[in-house]
């Protein structure tokens, strides 16, 4: 099996998130992808007759770091290349301002779900093709967010993600930093190809 390179991420200065936050966190995602290639590598070395509690158990934190280089790609590739505006009339745009109101309510939904909801976790918006739907989900553990529909956005909301600028309590600082600073082209793009 081919092994996981981590990706690297053109992310520029960000007004709220320190250069140390984001360096930090990247070591973290890139963890994750070292992670799941010594996963799948021990899965190989045990082959078909291996113990099944010790291939299960492997098979449940391939799911958690696969779930978490996935995220994590999703997270920084919003932040690539500085924030852009979001484009009126955009699948993405049109979508959530159907659904919300306005973009601008969309963004406050955001906000209100990782400022209310207790302890860690990741906001997920995910898109139902079937029903024209957009579905913000609170995830605590990244391999349970896996509902089998497209994610257009993830945010984390770990506390490695603003402990080094924020605490706690200041974690909606934190967010309105992080969403003034995407890059709206890329979720667009994203959303369009899951449409």
């Amino acid at each position: 099996m081919d092994t996981y390179e981590p990706k690297t991420f053109s992310v520029p200065a960000i007004d709220g998130i320190s250069e140390k936050t984001i360096t930090t966190h990247l070591g973290l995602y890139e963890g994750y992808v070292t992670n799941l290639n010594a996963h799948y590598k021990q899965l190989e070395v045990l082959g078909t007759g291996g113990d099944p509690l010790v291939t299960s158990a492997i098979r449940r934190r391939i799911q958690f770091e696969l779930s978490g280089v996935i995220n994590h790609e999703q997270y920084f590739g919003a932040l690539e290349h500085g924030s852009s505006d979001c484009t009126d009339g955009s699948s993405f745009h049109t979508a959530v301002s159907k659904q919300f109101g306005s973009f601008e309510s969309f963004i406050n939904h955001i906000k209100a779900v990782g400022t209310s909801m207790r302890g860690i976790g990741w906001i997920i918006a995910v898109y139902d093709s079937s029903r024209s739907t957009v579905h913000t989900l609170w995830v605590t553990d990244h391999e349970l967010s896996n509902v089998n529909l497209p994610a257009f956005l993830a945010v984390d909301m770990w506390e490695h993600s603003y402990m080094i600028d924020y605490a706690p309590k200041d974690k909606g600082k934190y967010l309105d930093a992080y969403l003034a600073a995407v890059n709206w082209k890329f979720v667009e793009e994203r959303f369009a190809s899951i449409q």
